[in-house]
């Protein structure tokens, strides 16, 4: 992660190539301290994911460890314009089995999604309120709009949280 530009994009604005490998191994360590693979003395209760760049954990406990001896998960969604979509090769790189490939998985009408992967499998989805989302993301920097967010609260079991408050 130490290198110019941003965590996410280049100096030049392009997204790095190993973001999946990158943001995947995260999600992986963040999985395995939440299941009972770790060898850890302590296990969270609880793994608050944010975004897209750590919602592939859920994914991971789903289809690397026992369900029943994992912490459960949350997702936190800002703005579903970012969504880590990568290319098919990279299940094989992040080391996720070839079921996960589908609509019901990894999948989201082409590339992967890590955002989709976490909503999918996440116990709970959480989002900022509202208003919070409308002063952090105004048109049209953000590509789906606070009525957007608000049917897919509705659709979904969401709920909010005060930004910094977990």
């Amino acid at each position: 992660f130490a290198r110019a530009g941003n965590p996410y994009l280049s100096p030049s604005g392009e997204d790095w190539q190993d973001n999946h490998l990158r943001f995947g191994l995260l999600s992986r360590v963040a999985a395995w301290l939440g299941s009972s693979a770790s060898t850890l003395d302590w296990r969270p209760e609880v793994m608050h994911c944010d975004d897209w760049p750590s919602a592939l954990a859920p994914g991971f406990l789903h289809y690397l460890t026992d369900a029943k001896q994992q912490a459960k998960t949350v997702v936190i969604v800002h703005n579903l314009a970012y969504q880590g979509l990568f290319e098919r090769r990279s299940l094989e790189e992040l080391g996720l089995p070839p079921s996960a490939w589908s609509m019901h998985g990894v999948e989201l009408y082409g590339p992967l999604s890590l955002l989709k992967t976490g909503l999918q499998f996440a116990d709970a989805i959480s989002t900022v309120t509202l208003r919070q989302f409308d002063a952090h993301y105004p048109p049209p920097v953000r590509a789906f709009s606070a009525k957007d967010i608000k049917r897919l609260r509705e659709h979904l079991r969401l709920t909010q949280e005060v930004l910094g408050v977990v």
